[in-house]
């Protein structure tokens, strides 16, 4: 015979089912407003091609075009420096690119630094932010490039960018 639950006893339970519901809901809620961040359209607005211009804030007036072409999680890119800039040639670089905020990632962008000869001398290495604008068709951030020695020394930098591009609609 089962013991019989007096009204105190169906009240605590009725508080505890009561508090339990609530945490339910609340987790629910905050885990929505996660995924909403989550899913605010950010990854699917920058997949695609975009025409960068990279502007020097440690040496006003020199001004770099790339072409900066997204995937889910990384970008590929390439720049009218690459053949010779300052008597160095540089490789496309790989970025890839982590949510930061709202509209927001964090970058990391890597490539090779030869001299023009062609031997490898090094690396380069730039971190920033992009952050897009809400039309999805343009981005802006800072940004700063380092260039290392092929032991890992630096061997330029850092220069402080400003970055901005706009995106290549078809």
């Amino acid at each position: 015979m089962e013991p019989k639950l007096g009204r105190r006893d169906m009240l605590k339970t009725a508080g505890v089912l009561g508090a339990a519901s609530a945490l339910t809901i609340l987790n629910g809620a905050e885990a929505g407003a996660a995924n909403a961040q989550a899913d605010d359209g950010t990854d699917d607005a920058l997949l695609g091609v975009w025409l960068v211009k990279v502007s020097s804030v440690t040496y006003p007036g020199q001004v770099y075009n790339y072409f900066y072409s997204f995937a889910r999680g990384g970008y590929v890119a390439t720049g009218d420096v690459d053949e010779n800039n300052f008597d160095q040639k540089a490789s496309p670089t790989m970025g890839v690119y982590v949510r930061a905020g709202r509209r927001t990632v964090r970058y990391r962008e890597k490539g090779w630094i030869y001299d023009l000869s062609g031997k490898n001398t090094g690396t380069s290495d730039a971190v920033g932010t992009f952050t897009l604008d809400r039309s999805g068709k343009m981005i802006t951030g800072p940004g700063v490039y380092n260039q290392y020695d092929l032991q890992g020394k630096l061997s330029y930098g850092p220069e402080q960018l400003d970055v901005t591009g706009t995106k290549i609609v078809v």
